[in-house]
């Protein structure tokens, strides 16, 4: 085995996190709940995301936008699996805990998904 560290940056891991929470049916966006933040990292895939690394494990917590209607208990639970399962196939690291904060209700989705299926409904008739 050759010698030497392998270093993960934290950025990167919020970025893995931030990109598999995305990934969940039901979540809409990563939110994050300063103004610096927003201008700063506006299409940013690790938004809403702290990450704390240590050795060989880390902790994640992810705030997000989840759509209106949707069982939220259950999107906080896929967030979470879906962020550990990606976290650690990518990075190596063992994921002690994944905390998921619902920071929004995104109820424009909602709209426009009801919206479409009104109209296809008039068009079918």
């Amino acid at each position: 085995m050759i010698e030497g560290r392998i270093k993960i940056a934290t950025d990167v891991v919020a970025a893995i996190a931030g990109t598999a929470a995305l990934q969940v049916k039901g979540v809409v966006a990563l939110s994050s709940n300063t103004v610096i933040s927003e201008i700063l990292s506006k299409r940013s895939p690790s938004k809403g995301v702290t990450v704390n690394v240590s050795e060989d494990s880390c902790s994640v917590s992810v705030s997000v936008v989840v759509i209106y209607g949707i069982e939220i208990h259950a999107v906080a639970v896929d967030v979470q699996e879906s962020v550990n399962k990606a976290v650690t196939q990518m990075t190596g690291l063992k994921v002690s805990e994944v905390n998921v904060l619902i920071e929004g209700i995104s109820v424009e989705k909602e709209r426009k998904a009801q919206s479409k299926k009104n109209e296809h409904e008039v068009e079918s008739i």
